[in-house]
This record gives C-alpha cells, structure tokens and sequence, in this order.
C-alpha cells in the first residue's frame, strides 16, 4: 500500500495501491500525494510559470518550504500549549 513518506516532495507523483478485501469481497484503492503545494497558493504559482514561460516547478521548493516551516511552527506551538496545560 503507498505510503506518504514515499511520496516525493514538490511533485505530482500519487502513489496508489489495491487490494482486494476477501472477507467482504471488497476492492479497496488507496492513493497518496504530498499535496501541500496543491491548494490554490501552489496552483496559482504553477500557472503563473507557463503564462511566463518558466519551468512549471520554478519556485514551489521555496513556497514549498515555507508551507513546511508554518506547520512546523503551529505544531511546535500546539505540543507547547498541550504541554502547559497538563502541568
């Protein structure tokens, strides 16, 4: 089954995996993608780039980064607060 570690950062690769379930004669699909550059920040950077003629990809590392930094942070502060309050 795909994992989202194995997805590669910054791209558009979606790692997708079947099974098919035998006790309830299911198929199950399961798909996963590093979308933190997919929301309309991310596309409109995509898009900005083939308007101007620059490589598709030109400048979502840096927008990529900065999104990772950001929830890094908003994670740091979430353990911190949880942390305060069980004191």
């Amino acid at each position: 089954m795909p994992e989202i570690k194995k997805c590669e950062k910054n791209s558009n690769i979606c790692e997708i995996g079947v099974r098919y379930d035998k006790e309830y004669g299911n198929i199950v699909v399961v798909s996963a993608i590093d979308n933190l550059i997919k929301g309309a920040g991310g596309q409109a950077v995509q898009s900005m780039n083939i308007l101007f003629g620059f490589d598709e990809n030109e400048g979502l590392e840096f927008f990529c980064r900065c999104i990772y930094k950001k929830i890094f942070l908003l994670i740091s502060k979430f353990l911190q607060i949880k942390k305060e309050r069980s004191v």
